[in-house]
């Protein structure tokens, strides 16, 4: 089941969804957001999913406007 996110750069505001696989250490997020999907370690537990996926959305959000 995902789990709502958003952020907020630069006064817009960005949605994204996110999922969480494994637990702990060897948790993984995945997040899609803005037509990409992107997969990272929760940091061997050292943060939340929920921020992890957060900070995930807005280097993806930050990533396609460097590319316009």
């Amino acid at each position: 089941m995902a789990n709502e996110i958003e952020v907020t750069i630069g006064g817009a505001t960005y949605l994204g969804e996110y999922t969480v696989s494994g637990r702990g250490k060897s948790a993984v997020v995945t997040v899609k957001g803005n037509g990409l999907t992107t997969t990272k370690s929760t940091q061997l537990g050292e943060l939340p999913a929920e921020q992890v996926a957060q900070l995930m959305l807005a280097e993806m959000v930050r990533a396609i406007k460097a590319t316009k």
